[in-house]
């Protein structure tokens, strides 16, 4: 037997309605910081993330939220330095013209190095078949 596992609402237009999936434009001065957080719908399904760069720079610390759980994290890692700890660490810098893709359930923070302004958006994951 096949079992798909999709939200309750079921077309991705109906979806991006009910859900967090309409581009947005997000601009931060420098110095600026995002908590670690996992970006899911209004409906609390977790929902891919694709940041497109077009001024400034940011510095994203992202990691598998299976790892270390964003509440977790503030406790668990107090510093940058502590960060090692996490096995699915991945720390990179982004700069105009870039583009990032972060799959659905991954916990992330952005630290804006240089006034920034990106475009994000997101989709929902494949449908999962067991």
């Amino acid at each position: 037997d096949i079992v798909v596992s999709v939200p309750r609402y079921a077309s991705e237009k109906t979806r991006r309605c009910n859900g967090k999936a309409h581009p947005a434009w997000q601009m931060a001065e420098s110095g600026a910081v995002t908590l670690p957080h996992v970006d899911v719908d209004i409906n609390g399904v977790g929902i891919n993330t694709y940041f497109i760069v077009t001024r400034g720079a940011e510095l994203i610390v992202a990691w598998r939220r299976k790892d270390l759980h964003e509440c977790d994290a503030l406790r668990e890692i107090p510093t940058l330095g502590a960060l090692h700890r996490i096995p699915s660490l991945t720390i990179l810098r982004a700069v105009k013209g870039d583009v990032i893709f972060m799959p659905a359930d991954t916990v992330h923070m952005v630290i804006t190095e240089k006034t920034k302004c990106h475009l994000t958006f997101h989709t929902y994951p494949e449908p999962r078949v067991r």
